[in-house]
């Protein structure tokens, strides 16, 4: 969730279910980051929290709008470097298909081989 106490109400839900480890699939302005670091630091009760941050994107993609353009990038290599700064456990990306840019284009994709494979 966008609003930290409806995820810090989620992370207590999630560890009362008996979940202990959830991986994020991503959250704007690193919110999931910043919840993983609360729970590990024992200041809310939570499952271990593996963070992404906002995932990587192309304009007009999947992951774009729902994450306000958090995601796009110049220079992936600055992008992803930025990401792993900020203390991200794995890079998300939006690598698209069967969605984006029509569902009836099956082999269209967000981000180009070479982009997945750097």
């Amino acid at each position: 969730s966008p609003d930290p106490r409806a995820a810090q109400a989620e992370a207590l839900a999630t560890l009362l279910a008996g979940v202990t480890t959830v991986r994020s699939a991503g959250a704007a302005r690193a919110g999931d980051v910043q919840l993983r670091d609360r729970i590990a630091k024992g200041g809310i009760p939570g499952p271990r929290v593996l963070a992404s941050g906002a995932p990587l994107a192309s304009p007009g993609g999947a992951c774009d709008a729902p994450f306000a353009g958090e995601g796009l990038f110049n220079r992936l290599d600055v992008k992803v470097r930025g990401l792993l700064d900020s203390g991200v456990d794995w890079i998300h990306a939006c690598a698209g298909g069967a969605m984006w840019p029509r569902s009836s284009d099956r082999m269209a994709t967000e981000l180009s081989e070479a982009e997945l494979r750097s």
